[in-house]
């Protein structure tokens, strides 16, 4: 019935909003069978494969920025939103702006209650740091949503003492101050974190079996409440190394896990 319908609408609003519904429909069916997040994964698949057929060149931290109010919202507004969102974007005149401005300022007001949406609220604080140029749910939030994220990303900005103090040295996140020192202690190159650089270049020449267990961790270092003003910035680089992550049916050969593992572990 969707196809029909957007086949039916192909040339006008209707055909936009429908086929970004089919796309997050199908991304959603493949991230709960491969083990991901399923709106956040569907949002970024429904957008990326859009923007891919429409020619518009994009990185990943900007799809991903790009989407995170999005997850703030529960799926099923979530998903309209977006397709209203593409709709706003490719055909303003004929989009629900209004409809989509409430629906974008309530969710970073107030997330949807879930951790993922926390997450993606503290995503969308920092992008406005880097990419608030190019992002454009932007220029349809409301002065005191803008100044709220503005407050939010100075506070993960931060460098906070008593927390660092806190800090073990058994702890892997031991010293940790900002995200060369992260960058350090998780044994990447420094780049991963410059939004404006691709990761796939940052980390060109890793193995898939490396990139695998650099994810796992990556989550370990986010399970720390002691470095929780460096969770947000974990929670990108998660969200950019994931399509470069083998599929969940890949067999790795287990010499190269165990020395992916002496990589990243090898100093511990």
């Amino acid at each position: 019935m969707g196809f029909l319908k957007m086949l039916r609408n192909i040339n006008n609003a209707e055909g936009a909003r429908e086929a970004t519904r089919m796309a997050y429909q199908k991304h959603y069916r493949l991230a709960g069978a491969h083990g991901f997040a399923p709106h956040q994964t569907a949002l970024f698949g429904a957008l990326g494969a859009r923007w891919k057929t429409a020619g518009r060149v994009t990185s990943e931290a900007q799809l991903w920025a790009e989407v995170a109010p999005f997850v703030c919202m529960a799926p099923e507004v979530g998903r309209e939103a977006l397709a209203e969102y593409v709709v706003c974007i490719e055909r303003p005149q004929e989009g629900r702006i209004g409809w989509l401005r409430e629906q974008l300022n309530s969710s970073l007001l107030t997330p949807y209650d879930s951790e993922e949406a926390s997450d993606a609220r503290d995503v969308a604080a920092q992008s406005l740091a880097f990419l608030e140029d190019q992002i454009h749910w932007v220029q349809l939030l409301r002065d005191e949503v803008l100044e709220s994220l503005r407050t939010r990303a100075a506070q993960l900005s931060e460098s906070d003492d008593a927390d660092g103090a806190a800090l073990s040295d058994s702890d892997p996140a031991s010293g940790l101050r900002d995200l060369d020192a992260l960058a350090a202690a998780l044994g990447v190159p420094q780049e991963v974190f410059a939004l404006n650089e691709s990761l796939e270049d940052a980390l060109s020449g890793w193995s898939k079996a490396e990139l695998l267990v650099l994810n796992g961790r990556i989550g370990n270092f986010r399970r720390s409440d002691k470095i929780a003003h460096l969770h947000a910035a974990l929670e990108m680089l998660t969200k950019r190394l994931r399509p470069l992550l083998p599929d969940a049916g890949e067999d790795l050969d287990p010499e190269s896990l165990k020395a992916a593992l002496l990589k990243l572990y090898g100093d511990r």
